[in-house]
């Protein structure tokens, strides 16, 4: 049997169920649209594509949500910047500088708006945010007695810049 979709003549097979049927009728004469149940192997493929859709919305979701606790800073001095990642996530902070690529890495205790404490290669370090609340600017202070003002910066910009061998879910 065949039929007309609109675009072209399809051959429906015995084993095809159809679902709706529309008759028009024209000065030109009579037209019969069958509408048929997509087959077993049409539902697998629309079910996979389904699902394989929902797992990347699913996986940007859980990329931005983890993006989402991650803030980066960075010190400026003349010729070099030292730029620091700090992942709430596991409670991890990543510091490298722009003229030395090695990355330092240190768990952290607290939080930014009040203090977090930490130790990279050594050297005892806190850090903070300048106005509680207020990601914008941090300071980050070494047990030597420096001070250093950052800037936020993008946390995905300084990743794929400086801390590219990071092992992060974005």
């Amino acid at each position: 049997m065949l039929y007309f979709d609109g675009n072209a003549l399809t051959e429906v097979s015995d084993t095809d169920i159809v679902t709706d049927v529309k008759v028009k009728q024209t000065n030109n004469g009579v037209s019969v649209e069958l509408y048929l149940e997509p087959s077993d192997s049409a539902k697998k493929t629309l079910a996979d594509k389904k699902a394989s859709e929902q797992k990347s919305k699913d996986l940007e979701a859980a990329k931005n949500k983890y993006k989402e606790n991650v803030k980066a800073y960075e010190v400026r001095f003349n010729d070099y910047a030292i730029e620091y990642l700090i992942d709430k996530n596991t409670s991890t902070i990543y510091e490298t500088t722009t003229d030395d690529h090695s990355i330092s890495q240190s768990k952290f205790t607290g939080s930014m708006d009040e203090k977090i404490s930490f130790n990279l290669d050594g050297l005892e370090m806190t850090a903070f945010n300048h106005y509680v609340g207020n990601d914008s600017v941090a300071i980050f202070n070494d047990s030597s007695g420096n001070s250093n003002k950052a800037s936020e910066m993008n946390p995905e910009t300084t990743k794929s810049t400086y801390l590219k061998s990071l092992n992060l879910p974005f």
